[in-house]
């Protein structure tokens, strides 16, 4: 299955992915999301044992069995499209979901999050700038 294009983070850095009024979300934004969604998440990440669940797709498809908790009661509809490795493999499409944060942490390297068919959290990684990942837009 295919959900979606990937970018690389030079392109999220463009502002040019989004429709007008819209952006790809910062570090913050996904914290904040994971603060609404389970306020006692402490600082936001990996905090919250709920947060994934609300966020990912009910079911075993698209997601592997067993799809850890997943309600989508957020509506955001979360899918593992997997990511695209800085060699160019593919990997992890059924798997995991990734979304880039539009904040930078190093010259190499961006902040992302992700969800996974095994567990209910939203994960904060860094990740290459030059790999290929999802993004969301959320309104300005």
């Amino acid at each position: 299955m295919h959900y979606g294009a990937m970018y690389n983070w030079y392109a999220v850095e463009t502002g040019k992915l989004c429709p007008s009024g819209w952006h790809i979300p910062t570090d913050g934004d996904w914290q904040q999301l994971v603060l609404f969604i389970d306020p006692d998440a402490g600082n936001g990440f990996g905090e919250s044992a709920i947060t994934g669940e609300k966020l990912k797709e009910k079911g075993t498809t698209p997601w592997l069995t067993p799809n850890e908790g997943a309600t989508n009661s957020s509506g955001f509809t979360a899918l593992p499209g997997g990511v695209r490795l800085v060699d160019h493999d593919f990997i992890d499409n059924g798997r995991y979901g990734f979304w880039w944060s539009a904040t930078e942490n190093t010259d190499l390297l961006s902040w992302i999050v992700d969800m996974g068919y095994h567990y209910a959290v939203l994960y904060r990684y860094k990740a290459y700038k030059t790999g290929g990942i999802s993004v969301r837009c959320i309104m300005d």
